[in-house]
């Protein structure tokens, strides 16, 4: 999928949210990141935009440092979708891919390891919380390379951006 195609896509979604609803319409957020295949660390950084009730995409950036083994830096849209709510806490289901620029790559015996390559990925996640902030922690498996990483973080969700519990139909 060539640039041009992912941006327009991209702008296309942001578009269909301004005409849809969801209770969050907009967050950023960091995270830490492990990956226990690799034993690499990386940080994240994301925004959730909200497009359908329980329904959002997530376009994100992810950078594991050159201290590690695989040093590598990704551009992802996953699609994030609620599956139930307990109290403040609610978990989502994670789908989507990522495109992979593995910086310190060599050649390698498997066919696959490749500088560059797209990467499905799908998993789930836990967030607490209804207000500005939000702490979360994701499971995420890609199965090409059938590794598996943890991000742990923080949501930021502005008020001006989204409703309010006090704008929120439920809360009235």
């Amino acid at each position: 999928m060539t640039a041009k195609r992912v941006l327009s896509f991209v702008l296309l979604l942001l578009l269909i949210n301004k005409a849809s609803y969801s209770q969050d319409k907009f967050g950023i957020g960091v995270s830490a990141i492990y990956n226990f295949q690799t034993e690499a660390v990386g940080v994240g950084a994301r925004a959730e935009i909200g497009l359908f009730n329980r329904f959002s995409v997530v376009p994100q950036v992810m950078y594991f440092m050159p201290f590690n083994k695989v040093h590598e830096l990704f551009g992802a849209v996953n699609f994030h979708y609620r599956v139930f709510y307990l109290g403040k806490f609610y978990n989502y289901l994670i789908a989507g891919g990522s495109a992979n620029y593995w910086i310190n790559y060599s050649e390698s015996h498997w066919k696959k390891a490749k500088p560059f390559s797209v990467i499905a990925e799908v998993g789930a996640g836990m967030a607490y919380g209804d207000g500005k902030f939000r702490p979360f922690a994701e499971y995420r498996y890609n199965p090409l390379w059938k590794e598996g990483t943890i991000h742990v973080g923080i949501m930021y969700y502005p008020e001006w951006l989204g409703r309010s519990r006090s704008s929120c139909p439920a809360y009235q």
